[in-house]
């Protein structure tokens, strides 16, 4: 009797299925939106997440890694950026690109533009010489940004010379290069002594 009568004092259990298919794919619909959102806001998480990095390296006098670290922010910039470029490429290698939107203020520089500019603040270009011409001036900006790295600057940048055809550029691929003599940090030695050429199998 006192079973039954403490079993009487509680609650009603809560009901373990949903009786209206509705509800079901409302919850379902609301986890996939989620989910898509997470997504989308990914990457640029990790971009903060990684540009948080490189300041606190910074701020604690390590300079070489807070660099490393905003290189990698760029590499991965330049890895999304040329597989976006790919999906609007045919098999001819034609490009499908019917227009671009870029900011109405034209005085806005490439490489910082806001990610959250608001929709009547771009202006869609659809005339294929325009649409041209303002995706090589935005990948000559953007490309630019490798300016000061290693090989852009002395004494890589006159040993290598444009094309890397030189003496210095083919003991790198033989694998006989001195790199005692140069300022460079052991990260850049194993760089370039990794770079040397397979031999053919």
């Amino acid at each position: 009797m006192q079973i039954q009568w403490i079993i009487g004092q509680l609650d009603a259990p809560p009901l373990l299925e949903r009786k209206s298919i509705r509800i079901v794919i409302n919850y379902f619909r609301k986890a996939k939106s989620s989910l898509m959102q997470n997504q989308r806001e990914a990457k640029h998480h990790r971009e903060k997440y990684l540009q948080q990095k490189a300041d606190e390296e910074e701020i604690r006098g390590n300079m070489e890694h807070a660099r490393y670290l905003r290189m990698l922010i760029f590499i991965e910039t330049q890895v999304e950026m040329h597989s976006i470029i790919r999906k609007f490429k045919t098999r001819h290698g034609q490009s499908n690109i019917t227009y671009i939107d870029i900011p109405k203020d034209t005085s806005m520089d490439w490489n910082e533009i806001p990610k959250n500019i608001p929709t009547e603040e771009w202006k869609r270009i659809e005339d294929p010489i325009l649409v041209k011409k303002y995706i090589l001036e935005r990948n000559k900006r953007h490309l630019n940004q490798a300016q000061g790295t290693p090989c852009t600057i002395e004494p890589l940048k006159s040993l290598l010379e444009l094309d890397s055809r030189t003496p210095f550029g083919n003991s790198v691929l033989e694998g006989t290069v001195d790199l005692t003599q140069l300022p460079l940090t052991k990260l850049q030695q194993l760089y370039f002594t990794e770079m040397k050429k397979m031999n053919s199998l």
